[in-house]
């Protein structure tokens, strides 16, 4: 297992990854931070781990150059499906640059707008802002959240602000065309937290972690036998034409032509 853990931490990333995702798992009072990049057959690959909070962007950015030295190609454009934390979007930036295509998770966005209003709004307003996202085009998906806005802002403005913080970004997909089942896959982190629910449940038996470094080779070891049940993630087939429209568009261009 060993060797095994070794190799987990060492293996060259000589793959292309057009999407990664970045997420948090918890272990006990530990946090590993996880990469997970799809391939471009659809396949998903834990890249690297790292303890530590997401919030932390040295944390990520230690994380991130990390995949760099085993091989991650810094200077192809990719798209990074993110929680909203600052740093992990700091982080992502400040490595990237221009080659980083940020898509906010809607499932994080919807929480932290719900988590401002009162229980007797809370469904009507999920159910709009489903509907929202759904829309193809990015426009009306744009207009219908802005409204939603509108409507909350006098009565709960704190609500109203959350949608609004980083609205572009929930909406990448949007801007990027992604069609059909592969947008419904990367409009949020839910693929990465499936693999962070499967590593968490194979090593279920282990509560306590004594320090940072034990809880990261339990979680290397976690992946490792859940990478070998990943799927293929939905949508798959169409990852060629994300790969086409991030290869034919800069991120000044795409937001020039959202503006």
């Amino acid at each position: 297992m060993d060797s095994l853990i070794h190799e987990f931490f060492t293996r060259t990333l000589d793959k292309d990854y057009p999407v990664i995702m970045l997420d948090g798992l918890e272990l006990g009072k530990m946090t590993i931070l996880a990469a997970m990049g799809i391939d471009g057959d659809g396949k998903k690959h834990v890249l690297g781990i790292a303890e530590g909070v997401s919030e932390n962007s040295s944390i990520v950015k230690g994380l991130l150059e990390d995949l760099i030295r085993r091989g991650l190609d810094a200077s192809l454009p990719r798209l990074y499906v993110l929680d909203g934390g600052k740093a992990l979007h700091k982080a992502v930036k400040d490595t990237f640059g221009k080659t980083a295509f940020i898509q906010r998770c809607q499932v994080h966005k919807k929480r932290n707008v719900l988590s401002y209003l009162p229980k007797s709004e809370q469904a009507n307003v999920s159910v709009a802002m489903t509907m929202a996202y759904r829309e193809f085009e990015y426009d009306a998906a744009r207009e219908k959240l802005l409204n939603i806005a509108n409507r909350l802002e006098h009565r709960y403005p704190k609500a109203a602000a959350s949608l609004l913080e980083g609205l572009e970004e929930t909406l990448t997909v949007h801007r990027l065309k992604v069609p059909g089942a592969l947008r419904e896959t990367l409009c949020s982190t839910n693929p990465m937290e499936s693999a962070n629910s499967a590593c968490r449940g194979i090593i279920r038996r282990v509560s306590n972690y004594r320090d940072g470094e034990m809880a990261l080779r339990h979680a290397a070891a976690g992946f490792l036998e859940a990478e070998r049940g990943f799927r293929r993630v939905k949508g798959f087939r169409q990852l060629t034409f994300l790969t086409a429209m991030l290869s034919n568009l800069s991120v000044d261009n795409l937001e020039t032509r959202t503006a």
